[in-house]
């Protein structure tokens, strides 16, 4: 029998796993997404047990045993799932291809189709897993990847609309700024990093913008370079 505590149960389950699944489908740690998807599969379980055809119950198993497909392997299985659940296993799985491929366009895509309230949490994850990359790399690569996700990160930023998002990324990047200028002579690769990253602080807080190092100006467009973004 449906009851208001019951349609409560289930938004609560629904919630929780809006909030995880960007983020374990980001992870890249094998154990951790493991442990997800096993706990997805028993609460799928749980919410079939003695449920008949129509229950609402029904509906978020098939719904938590495509979340772990997902996480598991990537497939995607929309078999008896609404049709607001197949779309959302869509959106992730074109979310999960974009972080696999790396592919900044694709990833800033796929952000942009996520709920607004995990997005910030996705992309913690995202730089997180980033810096760790980035320490491996030799220098040239390390400057030119921390320059494109730099920008890609600055462009979702203003893309979403939200004030305390744009300045919260810009203190992030003018700390990396002043991290990677300092003690390096004014023309060396990492002060020509840190001068892309204080055109992109000055982007996010709609300052005047300043001039962008030739070695970044292929990442920037035309309207980015006319001056302070509204």
């Amino acid at each position: 029998m449906r009851t208001a505590a019951r349609d409560q149960q289930i938004a609560d389950v629904r919630r929780q796993v809006m909030a995880a699944m960007p983020l374990a489908l980001a992870d890249t740690d094998d154990h951790r997404r493991a442990q997800f998807v096993q706990q997805l599969e028993q609460w799928a379980v749980r919410a079939a047990a003695d449920e008949l055809p129509g229950s609402p119950w029904l509906e978020l198993a098939a719904f938590l045993r495509a979340c772990a497909t997902l996480v598991r392997d990537g497939a995607v299985v929309t078999d008896g799932l609404h049709a607001t659940d197949a779309a959302l296993i869509a959106v992730w799985a074109a979310y999960r291809a974009a972080v696999a491929s790396g592919d900044p366009a694709a990833l800033e895509v796929a952000l942009l189709q996520l709920p607004p309230e995990v997005r910030e949490q996705v992309l913690h994850v995202l730089n997180a897993q980033l810096a760790a990359h980035v320490q491996s790399l030799p220098p040239e690569q390390q400057v030119a990847l921390v320059a494109e996700q730099t920008i890609t990160a600055t462009r979702q930023a203003l893309i979403t609309g939200d004030p305390q998002v744009r300045m919260a990324l810009a203190d992030q990047v003018q700390a990396a700024a002043d991290h990677y200028a300092d003690g390096e002579a004014p023309d060396s690769l990492y002060m020509q990093l840190a001068e892309l990253l204080r055109y992109c602080c000055a982007w996010l807080r709609g300052e005047p913008l300043p001039p962008v190092p030739e070695r970044f100006r292929h990442l920037v467009s035309p309207p980015d370079e006319g001056g302070s973004p509204a």
